[in-house]
């Protein structure tokens, strides 16, 4: 029994964020559920038609706000806060990252 499987290495992938007021916040991997709900974005987005995209930026900002408060330093990010300070391309830039991180996470796995 030479070789030990060690999971918590798993835990300690972080995305560092830098929000727009210099705060350094770091966003653990996600969970299955909010796997599911980043994918409902793009479910949402091809719902869209070209003349109405709220339901698409209400989707991009639960998921950024789902994304954010699951940061190792435990802080609580509101809905006002994320509607009053984050722009839409940041919302966007949120997503992504999160996206790619999730998805080089996942690669290492296999």
């Amino acid at each position: 029994m030479g070789n030990i499987l060690d999971l918590g290495v798993f835990k300690k992938q972080t995305l560092p964020i830098r929000m727009p007021d210099g705060k350094l916040v770091h966003i653990k991997k996600p969970t299955q559920a909010m796997t599911i709900e980043l994918l409902e974005v793009v479910e949402v987005m091809k719902d869209c038609d070209e003349g109405s995209m709220e339901n698409y930026v209400d989707a991009l900002y639960k998921s950024a706000s789902g994304v954010l408060n699951h940061n190792t330093e435990g802080i609580e990010f509101d809905d006002q806060y994320i509607k009053d300070e984050i722009s839409l391309p940041m919302l966007t830039a949120i997503y992504k990252g999160y996206c790619d991180f999730m998805n080089e996470v996942q690669d290492q796995k296999n």
